[in-house]
């Protein structure tokens, strides 16, 4: 089955209380295309095939790739421009793992939103893109739900 929208938001009963731990995340205001770019990701999941997911937060940067790269990595893409594609860079190789959906990935210039953990090849293959649901597509919506005023992000260029 194949998802379109792999975007969520929850509305809290109450404000959270904010902590060292707990804190919000400002998202991008603008709507450049967020391709090359230094990024981090966090999250729980698995750190090999056969582990349980992770007791502790991890984290792993990666660079973010053209529309191009991730459509030629995943081509069931081509119809699809709400994916931000991001991959290791450097010596050490690092990827989102199952248990990671949903997790932040965050530009690392401003520490701004940029995606959220959607897919990636089997086995955490590490030198390979990874599919994050890319936000700023859903600036309309999430402004639409939240009042938050943040520009309507329609398209990329190609």
């Amino acid at each position: 089955m194949l998802i379109w929208n792999d975007v969520a938001l929850i509305h809290l009963p109450r404000r959270a209380k904010l902590s060292r731990y707990v804190m919000p995340i400002e998202l991008p205001n603008d709507c450049s295309p967020n391709e090359n770019l230094d990024s981090i990701v966090m999250g729980f999941g698995r750190t090999g095939t056969n582990e349980p997911s992770s007791i502790d937060l991890r984290f792993a940067s990666l660079h973010t790739t053209s529309i191009g790269e991730c459509r030629r990595q995943f081509p069931f893409l081509f119809l699809r421009r709400s994916v931000l594609c991001a991959k290791s860079y450097g010596s050490k190789t690092q990827a989102i793992a199952k248990g990671d959906s949903g997790s932040p990935l965050v530009r690392t210039k401003d520490n701004k939103l940029i995606g959220v953990g959607s897919f990636s090849k089997p086995n955490c293959n590490q030198r390979k893109p990874q599919a994050f649901t890319n936000i700023i597509l859903y600036h309309k919506w999430i402004s639409d739900i939240t009042g938050l005023e943040l520009p309507n992000c329609k398209f990329f260029s190609k």
